[in-house]
């Protein structure tokens, strides 16, 4: 995949978001590929949800790629989420989650907005037991013992990337996507308050889920990422 200014790296030392940073210098007509953070004060997550680390114990960074032309662009970071996978060795949940263990625990996640056509990619991930909320520990985990430095892990990541295929079908992604995908099972909510029970993603990368009534719903991925695109889909939002 293509960044907006391949080898433009930004590193701070401490921002509120690397989301923000990323977008106003897009919107200010720099040049910008990443943008990488030692600590961020205000990270975020899908919906607005608070993204709480301390400094040292998370990789915080966020990847503006190039115009995405005819590609869905919620495939985008669905992409990143696969390539953040292949380079931590976890797994994947629908839409954007990381996990590990065979309990599934949330190691990270993936934020995607849209600027101007731009896709900007936040990716967070737990690196120390610090970076976990108390709130939070029966349900996230880290890589404490991984014997790499943020930014190391960080141009891991970049260089995965940079190498892997732009996808412009869900089916372009199915052969990364579903040797890792740990969705089956997983409990949603959709904004009428049913519970969603994920069966599996479907042809078009959407979630298949049965709600409390057995019926089986479907959720598209740009409307859990992005918010509710039509009145026929549901959003989900992922009870963690």
């Amino acid at each position: 995949m293509i960044l907006h200014s391949p080898g433009h790296w930004l590193e701070l030392e401490e921002v509120t978001s690397t989301q923000d940073v990323a977008m106003e210098r897009l919107k200010a007509g720099e040049k910008v590929g990443a943008v990488f953070a030692d600590h961020q004060t205000g990270g975020r997550g899908r919906f607005g949800r608070v993204w709480e680390s301390k400094r040292g114990d998370s990789l915080t960074m966020s990847l503006v790629f190039a115009e995405t032309g005819g590609a869905q662009p919620w495939l985008v970071g669905m992409a990143v989420a696969c390539s953040c996978a292949r380079v931590l060795g976890c797994e994947l949940r629908w839409p954007n989650d990381l996990v590990l263990g065979s309990d599934c625990r949330k190691l990270g996640g993936i934020l995607t907005e849209l600027v101007e056509g731009f896709p900007v990619v936040g990716v967070g991930v737990n690196l120390g037991q610090g970076a976990i909320h108390p709130d939070l520990d029966a349900i996230a985990t880290s890589l404490e013992d991984l014997r790499a430095t943020p930014e190391e892990i960080a141009l891991r990541i970049v260089a995965e990337i940079e190498s892997f295929p732009m996808p412009n079908h869900w089916a372009d992604l199915v052969p990364y996507w579903a040797p890792l995908d740990r969705t089956e099972g997983k409990l949603y909510r959709s904004p009428t308050g049913e519970m969603l029970t994920a069966v599996k993603v479907g042809n078009q990368g959407e979630l298949l889920a049965f709600d409390e009534t057995g019926k089986l719903q479907s959720v598209m991925a740009a409307d859990a990422l992005f918010g509710a695109q039509t009145p026929r889909a549901p959003t989900s939002d992922r009870i963690s």
